[in-house]
């Protein structure tokens, strides 16, 4: 690596002219507050060239042409153009500096300097080297920066060699952020990088800019081609040359680019090996003994804790118990969100399934299983770019394992969980996990599907008969009803179908079921019915296609390629 030399003096300020050049003969007679002003260039003050004057200029002025100007307008058009000083000769025409020139330039921070007597070349000439000097040390510095960046990537330097080369440049602390907002390195104390925006604004951002977050100051720059971004680099600290530290970190990029592509490529290739072997498992394609050494080689930590979460999106329509196809997630979907997985707190291994994204999560054994799934789901949410997946999403989640073994049981408790909760099926919760679902949960310890299917026929009577016409519906608002202690307004919220449809639909399950509809336990057998048609839909499909009649299968068949059928009302009684 290079060494980088110049990086002692930053750009030519007001108070650094006055210690260094023929300009500290000069007395500043108001806008003290104003020295940090930064000089690009030095000329004499032409009135007719107000609206022309370049930023960060300093001029200067003899007291004659100004001797008759509305110098409070004067000093607002200077600072309106960001002029840097005002240096004014008095000479024989003011005896003392007028106090609304001096009530104004205090007012905008525009330092005052009183010149001696003397020609202006004496203050310029000096000025105008001064400036030369540090920007010619400016392109020394770029271009040493360059050489040792190039050198860095030539020699195939870590991520975290190219920012402690940066770093030591702009003597400031410099992180790298990927395309998902993650901190890749950085320099200095984690807490630095540890802002939320910081994270928001590496999507957002198209050009070099900065970013004031708790009171510290943020430059960016973009690592981006060809209109893809993969993510930006971050620099903070003393920063007095914000130009030269724009610039360093615009070489950076380019370098830190290749190296998040090489990454990315690395990574893409270990997660097709890595969700193969998931697939493969939860198929049961490898027996126990070719599982775990698929997972040794994929760095599997072997008697470390896990759970499986399946991710997926909410539709509209309630659905029956024999119809667990409403929750899905298309494949644009799944990409995205697994995406916005990547450098979370917890290690999370995505792969995809027909309801929904698969997640298996890494938890220690001292963390609590509510901490990880609420911050993998609050990542996904608000991470995600599909639009409106926040309201949308529902996570099923399993009991903690241990063996890679497991999977496909904690795969099917996930499952189970997602398609048997009612308050996750209503809507009223996001997240349902397989230990809370009481009843349900040990119902879905008998691996005996015929024998659920037998009883749930049993236990629903004429319900259970699939001729009966229109029984997927029966069903739906049984079991709305049942996970709404019978309330007709709630399940029609459900539903998304009239008040007068649920009555409607009431009265003549009352007229099939008699008086179990209005008992407790008869109502409970009916509720462990509903959850064990879900359970036999999500372990045997064949099974439970069974139950169905021609007529409705046909029908869920069609309608799991159509858009969800818009929302019907029955019309209230005159």
């Amino acid at each position: 690596m290079g060494r980088i030399r110049y990086g002692a003096r930053g750009p030519l300020t007001v108070a650094g002219a006055l210690r260094e050049t023929a300009l500290g003969e000069a007395r500043v007679a108001a806008g003290q507050t104003g020295l940090k002003h930064r000089i690009d260039s030095v000329g004499v003050l032409d009135l007719s060239e107000l609206e022309t004057l370049a930023p960060n200029s300093l001029m200067l002025s003899s007291a004659h042409p100004l001797r008759n100007l509305d110098l409070a307008w004067l000093v607002a058009r200077l600072a309106g153009r960001r002029v840097s000083a005002l240096g004014v000769k008095p000479g024989r025409v003011w005896a003392r500096l007028p106090d609304d020139l001096l009530a104004a330039c205090d007012a905008h921070s525009l330092p005052l300097l009183v010149l001696s007597p003397g020609r202006f070349d004496a203050i310029v000439n000096p000025l105008l080297r001064a400036i030369a000097e540090r920007q010619t040390e400016r392109l020394h510095r770029i271009g040493e920066l360059h050489d040792a960046l190039t050198g860095a990537a030539l020699g195939n330097e870590p991520m975290p060699a190219i920012t402690a080369i940066v770093a030591r440049a702009l003597g400031a602390h410099v992180a790298v952020f990927d395309e998902y907002g993650a901190l890749v390195t950085g320099t200095g104390d984690c807490a630095i990088w540890s802002p939320a925006a910081l994270s928001y604004e590496v999507s957002a951002i198209t050009r070099r800019s900065a970013l004031d977050v708790d009171g510290r100051r943020y430059l960016l720059a973009p690592i981006s081609t060809v209109g893809r971004r993969y993510g930006a680099l971050y620099a903070t600290g003393v920063i007095e040359d914000e130009n030269y530290a724009h610039a360093a970190l615009a070489q950076a990029a380019v370098v830190c680019g290749m190296q998040l592509v090489g990454r990315q490529r690395v990574e893409a290739v270990y997660r097709k090996f890595e969700r193969q072997l998931l697939e493969e498992l939860v198929d049961h394609s490898l027996s126990p003994d070719e599982a775990r050494k698929h997972a040794e080689r994929l760095r599997w930590p072997r008697g470390s804790p896990y759970l499986v979460m399946l991710v997926s999106r909410r539709g509209r329509e309630q659905g029956g118990p024999l119809d667990v196809a409403r929750f899905s997630l298309d494949d644009r979907s799944a990409d995205a969100l697994a995406r916005a997985l990547v450098g979370g707190t917890f290690r999370v291994r995505p792969f995809p399934r027909r309801q929904g994204l698969g997640l298996v999560v890494h938890i220690a054994r001292e963390e609590d299983r509510t901490t990880a799934t609420e911050a993998v789901t609050r990542r996904l949410a608000s991470r995600c770019a599909v639009p409106g997946i926040r309201r949308q999403l529902c996570v099923g989640v399993s009991s903690m394992r241990t063996e890679i073994t497991d999977l496909p049981e904690a795969l099917r408790e996930a499952m189970l969980a997602l398609t048997t909760s009612g308050p996750l099926r209503s809507g009223q919760a996001s997240i349902a996990y397989f230990d809370d679902l009481g009843l349900v949960r040990l119902l879905a310890a008998v691996r005996d599907v015929e024998f659920l299917a037998t009883m749930a026929r049993e236990a629903l009577g004429p319900l259970g008969d699939p001729a009966l016409p229109d029984r997927q519906d029966l069903l739906a608002t049984m079991a709305a009803l049942a996970s709404h202690n019978m309330r007709l307004v709630d399940a029609s919220g459900d539903l998304y179908f009239h008040y007068n449809t649920i009555r409607h639909r009431l009265a003549r399950l009352r007229r099939l079921l008699g008086r179990r509809i209005e008992e407790p336990d008869g109502r409970l057998s009916l509720a462990l019915a509903l959850a064990a048609l879900r359970i036999v839909a999500v372990d045997r499909p064949d099974v439970a296609a069974g139950l169905r009649s021609e007529a409705v299968s046909a029908e869920l068949s069609s309608a799991r390629t159509r858009r969800p059928p818009a929302r019907r009302e029955t019309p209230r009684a005159r």
